[in-house]
């Protein structure tokens, strides 16, 4: 793009006060031109610190009481000034030149859409180093789907006008509906998915095996939404529960003697990988049976 276009950076955040003065102390400090973006956060009913941290920066605070990442996605993009809307999420930190890098992705009207790359953090704990090691919040496994391509909104950015055509996300979806969005794009509208390596931002994994096991469930139940929206074939519920009773088999045999080879401890990865992996299948079964639930309503 020729000119330096206005952009509207987009942050919801729910109950986010462990993170999002990391996420904000990053876009504060970006490179961009102050006078050519903005940063809104949208609070999403947080019952936390989050609002008293947000107080603390220049930026632009709503709230959408309608619980739902993409409402305060849309509630956001509903209020914004810029040609281009850039997401991130209140768990992620952006490098300097995030915005700058995102930006130039647009090279040609063709392009509607832009993903950044995302990188895993030093991992804290064995849960944390699981998740990287699936690159469970890469943009690559996503940008590389078997129906087509489309990026995380933990980073990305779209034309405003193409956003408005499209009504946005749908506020329904729990989960899936950046990959919702990004396909209704190519499908409705003919305009591409493009990639700037470049446009780099850091996510922060999921700590705890409660927290990978919500995180499974909630992305199954994504899948079986656009499986219904976009008339794809179910997640094979079968096979995915007999992978779980797989996975249940492999950790019942590993786990003892890798604990008895780390010295008794549950800290290291190696002993905690296949309990990881059984949590991340039952949560991945769980949001299955609850997608189909919600069909036969």
């Amino acid at each position: 793009m020729s000119d330096t276009p206005f952009v509207s950076v987009i942050v919801p955040v729910y109950n986010a006060a462990a993170t999002v003065h990391l996420c904000l102390q990053a876009l504060v400090a970006l490179d961009y031109p102050a006078d050519r973006h903005e940063v809104i956060v949208v609070d999403n009913g947080s019952s936390d610190r989050t609002r008293e941290i947000l107080a603390h920066y220049p930026l632009v605070v709503l709230a959408e009481p309608g619980r739902g990442s993409y409402r305060a996605r849309n509630r956001g993009a509903a209020a914004a000034q810029g040609t281009i809307l850039a997401f991130t999420d209140a768990d992620c930190v952006a490098e300097r030149t995030w915005l700058r890098a995102l930006v130039s992705g647009f090279t040609e009207p063709g392009i509607g859409c832009v993903a950044g790359e995302v990188l895993s953090p030093l991992s804290r704990n064995a849960v944390e180093e699981f998740a990287r090691r699936r690159d469970l919040l890469g943009q690559r496994q996503t940008l590389g789907h078997p129906y087509r391509p489309y990026p995380i909104t933990a980073n990305c950015a779209y034309r405003m006008d193409v956003f408005r055509r499209l009504g946005g996300f749908r506020p329904e979806m729990q989960s899936g509906g950046d990959a919702d969005l990004a396909w209704r794009m190519q499908t409705d509208l003919q305009l591409r998915v493009a990639f700037s390596p470049d446009a780099i931002v850091v996510h922060y994994h999921r700590s705890t095996l409660g927290g990978l096991y919500a995180q499974s469930r909630k992305y199954a139940i994504g899948a079986m939404d656009l499986a219904r929206y976009h008339r794809l074939p179910q997640p094979p519920l079968l096979r995915c529960s007999a992978r779980l009773v797989r996975a249940a088999a492999r950790s019942a045999v590993a786990v003892p003697w890798r604990w008895i080879r780390h010295g008794g401890s549950f800290r290291a990865a190696e002993v905690m990988e296949p309990i990881c992996d059984v949590v991340w299948r039952a949560g991945e079964v769980a949001g299955l049976f609850a997608g189909r639930r919600s069909l036969g309503r």
